[in-house]
């Protein structure tokens, strides 16, 4: 096990925010614990992995309510079942599907696969080297009734490899090796696309760099689409997030100032965009997965920020809008491979470093804005038309003696886009009310500038404060 622990340590050294009542602080794991990867959601419940802690200090599969209560050691790993669960696991259904990076047969890791309340743990496959070993990052994938995945090491090459295995152990295929003029060393995970798989490798490629490739599910057609270099920036450790033909990611170094980037690329390798160049006090070496909300892209950087210490960032699909929105300190910080989950307006996530005994973390964080109760208690008093509407909304006066003083709105995120006060006598926001005396004349808001998807109003009258959602198409 040290020399997993002395791994992560070695990649973390690879390696103007919101206020922290923002962050909840929702576990601490004992013992010097550090988790790693994302947390998977069902309900009002997380699942994960801790990668040394647990009964024998060989990691544990655990779950936990979002609240932060019901922390639950699901397994705890011995050795012959597998030593340092890694990565993130796979929910489906009440099963959950993981990977550790040593231990089995051949202390090389293993496959296994438990249900959700902890029974029915099942070791489906040893490593043994030549087939994969060490899936350090990666996580698995499911398409029917078969997991694909990638090991780090191992293969016939040891610079890793591409797998399938059925969900009951059986049928396992090392269905490529990586060799390094085409890809070396995957520490992300695949991405399925209509019977197509997609990754990255954060070594190999002409410049060293990392590439990205595409490849059938039976292992043939096996293609690079695009190789990183120091000019685009490389060493591609997260795992492609998709969105309508386009693939967006990090790079943990080049770009600009050397200190990584996050991209956008077409899935088939055209139309490389550097979306936005790290600085080092907005952040630096985001090894993050990107969790897309909307238009909105969120992930957290490895070091960097106000304390050099990680943050929390998000921007626009387009490179736009790019915010620290949570820096990170000596009680949590060094999100180095880390990524978030989202639920609602909450998002959820693992820091490995930083807290007690310099042990992990597992936190929620809500944006500034509205609260959660707001946005659930959307008004049906306000009337707002047309919506959905494609940028210009009109804002109906509630009845006379309640005008509205002061607007403000919100995206899904909960960060204010748009805000307009002492607007009661502004004639520049009143439209005609045909000349109705009894009633008091609308407002028109224009969005036409705005990303599409979904806003929350905020309206406050003489009265009170209500919410309305709107739909920009």
């Amino acid at each position: 096990m040290k020399k997993i622990f002395v791994l992560i340590l070695s990649l973390v050294c690879l390696g103007v925010g919101i206020s922290r009542a923002q962050l909840k602080k929702l576990y601490t794991f004992p013992h010097g614990s550090n988790s790693t990867e994302t947390l998977a959601l069902l309900g009002n419940k997380l699942y994960g992995t801790d990668i040394i802690g647990g009964l024998h200090d060989s990691g544990c599969v655990f779950s936990i309510d979002t609240d932060g209560t019901g922390y639950t050691d699901l397994h705890d790993f011995a050795g012959p079942d597998g030593l340092g669960p890694i990565g993130s696991l796979l929910l489906s259904g009440s099963i959950l599907y993981g990977m550790t990076a040593e231990g089995g047969v051949h202390d090389s890791g293993t496959i296994f696969s438990i249900r959700t309340d902890g029974t029915g743990f099942k070791k489906l496959f040893d490593f043994s080297g030549p087939d994969g070993k060490v899936p350090f990052g990666p996580s698995l994938r499911l398409m029917g009734g078969t997991l694909y995945g990638m090991a780090s090491y191992g293969g016939v090459l040891g610079q890793g490899c591409i797998f399938s295995i059925d969900t009951n152990g059986a049928g396992y295929n090392d269905l490529h090796d990586f060799a390094t003029p085409k890809g070396a060393r995957p520490f992300g995970s695949l991405v399925i696309l209509k019977n197509t798989l997609f990754g990255t490798t954060t070594f190999g490629g002409t410049s060293d760099s990392g590439c990205l490739f595409s490849m059938h599910p039976d292992g043939s057609h096996y293609k690079v689409l695009f190789n990183f270099n120091t000019a685009t920036g490389g060493l591609p450790y997260c795992t492609l997030t998709y969105s309508g033909g386009t693939f967006y990611g990090t790079l943990l170094y080049g770009a600009q100032l050397g200190i990584g980037c996050v991209f956008s690329i077409d899935t088939n390798g055209t139309g490389f965009t550097d979306l936005h160049d790290f600085l080092g006090p907005n952040g630096a070496q985001s090894a993050s997965s990107l969790t897309l909300i909307g238009n909105t892209l969120v992930g957290m950087s490895g070091i960097g920020g106000t304390h050099d210490s990680g943050c929390i960032y998000s921007l626009l699909t387009d490179g736009g809008g790019y915010k620290d929105i949570y820096n990170f300190d000596h009680t949590g910080c060094f999100p180095y491979q880390n990524s978030l989950t989202v639920s609602g307006t909450t998002l959820f996530g693992i820091v490995p470093n930083g807290a007690a005994f310099n042990s992990g973390i597992i936190f929620s964080f809500k944006q500034v804005g509205l609260s959660v109760s707001e946005l659930n208690e959307v008004s049906e008093n306000v009337v707002v038309y047309p919506n959905p509407g494609k940028g210009i909304f009109m804002i109906q006066q509630p009845v006379p003696g309640e005008g509205i003083n002061a607007l403000e709105i919100y995206n899904l995120l909960g960060e204010k886009v748009y805000s307009h006060s002492h607007i009661i006598n502004d004639e520049s926001l009143m439209t005609s009310n045909n000349n109705n005396t009894n009633k008091l004349a609308d407002y028109q808001i224009d969005l036409s500038e705005k990303p599409s998807g979904i806003y929350f109003i905020k309206v406050q009258t003489n009265k009170d404060t209500q919410v309305v959602k709107v739909l920009k198409q």
